[in-house]
């Protein structure tokens, strides 16, 4: 198979989430020629992870939205990006269903993604059962899957009145300082992520006609 068709297939796979059968019938190839390069494609991306899929480090800068807007700098200036959890569809073995089956009642992977400002993916942990919780996924990629976050780099002033703010109402003493993610509810504040307090509503729709 030419080395275009190669790209062409897997593309289809991964865009279309077609299967192979379907993918035989349009390229007019064997099933064992579509899975063998398709596999060879995947391994080929894969090597470009690291030049591609970087995370930052102690010596990453403020981002420019952040830093030239004072609503924001003093109080996100050691924030590095945003994490999420978002459920992919999945085909498992029956006898796995139930672990992978989330709370929707669907079966899936929960994959967990950082992000920078730019919208630009420095982190991906893929695999997880759909029934994993968001923070037992994030324990993994910080404790075993290579996830860091650069620590022992606020200014002198990081103890700003909204970091103080957050962890007496979670009732969580800091121990270390650094820098941070931007979470939703489905984990937990610490030293590494910044979640919304606990109990108060945020309404999207009331930021949405300010001028700042």
């Amino acid at each position: 198979m030419p080395a275009a068709e190669q790209l062409a297939v897997f593309l289809r796979v991964i865009a279309q989430v077609d299967s192979y059968r379907s993918v035989c019938e349009i390229f007019q190839y064997s099933l064992e020629t579509v899975s063998r390069n398709f596999r060879q494609v995947l391994q080929g991306v894969l090597t470009l992870k690291d030049d591609y899929i970087v995370l930052p480090d102690s010596a990453t800068p403020c981002h420019p939205h952040i830093r030239n807007n004072s609503h924001f700098y003093p109080y996100f200036k050691d924030i590095l990006g945003a994490i999420d959890g978002t459920h992919i569809s999945a085909i498992v073995p029956v006898h796995k269903q139930n672990q992978y089956r989330n709370r929707k009642d669907f079966i899936s992977q929960n994959v967990m993604a950082a992000v920078s400002f730019d919208r630009q993916f420095v982190y991906v942990a893929s695999g997880w059962e759909g029934s994993a919780a968001d923070m037992r996924v994030f324990k993994w990629a910080t404790e075993q899957g290579d996830f860091s976050v650069p620590q022992n780099m606020f200014s002198n002033n990081m103890y700003s009145i909204l970091y103080i703010y957050i962890y007496i109402l979670t009732s969580y003493v800091m121990n270390k300082s650094g820098k941070m993610y931007l979470v939703d509810s489905g984990y937990a504040n610490n030293d590494k992520l910044l979640a919304p307090v606990c109990r108060v509503q945020y309404h999207l729709s009331s930021f949405r006609n300010r001028s700042q």
